[in-house]
């Protein structure tokens, strides 16, 4: 009687342990097919939404991510005027985490908790982003450890609830360089403009009016980061119709041309990273910075 007990008694045990060696399996499916399915959900609706931003002035503006990062009315009013306007997007995002944020209500109404999704990593990839007159070729906004509002994004807008920077990645090719020139007045003096650009190296060739007269040019050099918030060229060689020009005359030029890049004259808090030439592209990495609070004295 004893041993049938004690067959019994490991028939059970063996089915307990076949009975949570399957739980435990269909439990890691459940939670990869969450994963998984949060993906497919989210992705086509963070897609829509960013589109519908990044496609309006009045939308970017209007999605509280400069709010977030303590910028004013006015200058997120200028924001405006920095739209990216992409042909194509495509988001990334992973940690995604849906939560409740408690509210302070009045004391004439009840506020209930604002249903948000938090993202430890929110990528959106822009192709041919319009600035201005420029074209850039691709243009990464990073969020990390954001955190947008639940019932804009089921509607297809956006609405963020935090904030703690935006990341940027910019590639800018040489056709994206030559359209800057349209930029600026004085470049009217340029023309057959060509730009190359090979690792660490840019070199550009063209014609300049100088007064009533028409001289062919040669550069080259390479970028210079001063600071996080200057970036300079550096010109190795300069000809002019053939003539190679004397350093002092060249360090002249560049007294005018640089800086091809400082931040510290805008009232945005942006800080370069690094900024590389690789072949046909300059790639810079940037990070939009919560607002600076300059001490008044």
């Amino acid at each position: 009687m004893n041993n049938i007990y004690k067959h019994l008694f490991k028939a059970l045990f063996l089915i307990l342990l076949l009975f949570l060696n399957n739980s435990f399996i269909y439990a890691q499916n459940i939670a990869s097919d969450s994963l998984e399915n949060k993906q497919l959900y989210w992705k086509p609706k963070l897609e829509y939404a960013f589109m519908k931003t990044f496609s309006s002035s009045h939308e970017f503006a209007a999605c509280q991510v400069f709010q977030c990062l303590d910028y004013d009315l006015a200058e997120i009013a200028q924001i405006r005027r920095i739209t990216p306007f992409p042909a194509s997007l495509t988001v990334e995002f992973d940690g995604i985490e849906e939560a409740y944020l408690p509210v302070k209500a009045d004391e004439n109404s009840i506020a209930s908790p604002t249903r948000v999704l938090k993202f430890k990593k929110l990528d959106v990839i822009c192709d041919k982003v319009h600035y201005f007159d420029m074209e850039i070729e691709r243009m990464t906004f990073g969020f990390p450890d954001s955190v947008i509002e639940f019932d804009y994004l089921e509607k297809g807008r956006l609405k963020f609830a935090a904030a703690s920077k935006i990341d940027l990645i910019v590639k800018v090719s040489e056709k994206d360089l030559l359209s800057v020139l349209n930029l600026y007045p004085k470049a009217k003096a340029l023309s057959n403009v060509k730009i190359t650009l090979t690792p660490n190296q840019c070199q550009s060739r063209g014609r300049v009016k100088l007064g009533i007269l028409v001289a062919e040019f040669k550069m080259k050099g390479f970028i210079k980061q001063v600071s996080s918030k200057r970036v300079d060229f550096s010109c190795s060689k300069l000809s002019i119709n053939g003539i190679p020009q004397p350093r002092a005359f060249i360090g002249t030029i560049m007294s005018y041309i640089n800086p091809v890049f400082d931040s510290s004259k805008v009232w945005i808090n942006l800080n370069i990273s690094s900024m590389n030439i690789i072949n046909g592209y300059v790639l810079t990495n940037a990070v939009i910075n919560k607002k600076e609070i300059k001490n008044a004295n």
